[in-house]
């Protein structure tokens, strides 16, 4: 592999995390984000246990425990407040079950933590081509580069995988949602990481460092509606005014220019992640909805699970290849699994609402650990710190 070159298209999560875990396996990898900057709008992250055990494999949880919040308990509550159930995991391998952080201080570490001269920002991909030895890479600004392998890391909407795969777009989800974070000083009572579910929507409460709060809301919708697109805090607030507290409390602070819309997209699972020298990885492979904190965890597990397959193979080739052939299997799993669950969280009529509450009740709690227990735990190598 002495030589050769992976250049990851992308400076997000996906594509940070998986130049990070080739260099810790001693592959050279490049980063080339469109941006001009790192500067985004901050959100909150829900990071589950299979994410937190490869950011654990990448040497990442020191840096990572001192920004976030942990918990090893979900509570999913009715609008009342009166609680559903408590979705708890343990295991050998987890400290806690899941993490909570600012999505740029989470960033940063990422970008901290890459060799330097690797991550090279305002290199919009305008074209690439695919020949004998690798792909030739275009970028906006003039500039050419040459790699073995590209990974395409540049999200749900991936222009590269347009390109690809002729024809393959992301479809509406059927759900929009709102977030963002918010300052506070502490009058909003212990506010812990939960999930209310009800007839208007889903309204989670997530914590973090600081005395600040994640919040988010999720309503069910046939298209894009225009009229949704532009709700402010008061819609909101009316949306969810017979909600519980702190709900009506936290959306009364909310400031309109803060609040984040974003309607969820997802597509149809592909049977391979490899097209000759160009891999999608991350919401450019397999976009799903963002349930359990798998939004993120998908992604960083990628990372791990390639810069693992890529060192036990004798070349990049073979290792591309055997990624590509095992992967897509285990996150259809996942990806069923994650889209059911939203499913259930997002039944809309009353009465249906009050007999999945009840059936939820009388679960026992070995069913819940067996669910959160199939996506939790991953048994990867450990990896290697070497550059």
């Amino acid at each position: 592999m002495a030589g050769e070159k992976v250049a990851v298209i992308g400076g997000g999560i996906s594509g940070l995390c998986t130049a990070l875990a080739l260099q810790r396996k001693g592959i050279r990898a490049e980063v080339y984000e469109r941006n001009k900057t790192a500067d985004m709008p901050d959100s909150g992250m829900i990071l589950g246990g299979n994410a937190l055990i490869c950011l654990e494999l990448l040497g990442l949880s020191p840096a990572m425990s001192e920004c976030s919040l942990g918990t090893n308990e979900y509570n999913i509550k009715a609008d009342s407040g009166k609680l559903i159930s408590t979705l708890k995991y343990s295991s050998p391998a987890l400290a806690t079950c899941f993490r909570f952080f600012s999505g740029i201080d989470f960033l940063r570490i990422l970008a901290g933590s890459l060799a330097p001269g690797t991550l090279h920002y305002g290199k919009k991909l305008a074209d690439f081509k695919q020949h004998k030895n690798g792909v030739r890479l275009y970028f906006r600004d003039g500039t050419m580069e040459e790699c073995t392998y590209m990974i395409a890391c540049d999200g749900c909407h991936s222009t590269v995988r347009s390109r690809v795969i002729s024809g393959h777009k992301p479809v509406f989800s059927g759900y929009t949602c709102w977030r963002g974070i918010l300052e506070h000083d502490k009058d909003l009572g212990e506010c812990a990481f939960s999930e209310t579910w009800g007839p208007r929507g889903r309204f989670g409460i997530v914590p973090l460092p600081g005395n600040r709060l994640y919040w988010y809301a999720v309503k069910n919708s046939e298209g894009h509606s225009e009229a949704m697109a532009k709700w402010t805090s008061i819609d909101l607030l009316f949306n969810f005014f017979y909600y519980h507290d702190p709900i009506q409390q936290i959306l009364e602070r909310v400031k309109d220019e803060e609040i984040l819309n974003h309607d969820l997209y997802e597509f149809k699972p592909i049977s391979r992640f490899l097209y000759n020298h160009i891999l999608l990885l991350g919401d450019a492979a397999h976009s799903s909805i963002p349930n359990i904190g798998q939004g993120a965890s998908q992604a960083i597990e990628d990372a791990v699970m390639l810069a693992n397959t890529l060192a036990e193979s004798e070349s990049l080739e073979e290792g591309f290849l055997s990624y590509s052939e095992h992967r897509p299997g285990h996150l259809r799993k996942v990806s069923s699994t994650i889209k059911n669950f939203g499913k259930v969280a997002q039944i809309e009529m009353p009465a249906l609402c009050t007999i999945r509450n009840n059936l939820l009740r009388l679960a026992p709690t070995s069913f819940h650990s067996r669910r959160l227990g199939d996506i939790f735990e991953i048994h990867p190598c450990r990896l290697s710190s070497s550059m």
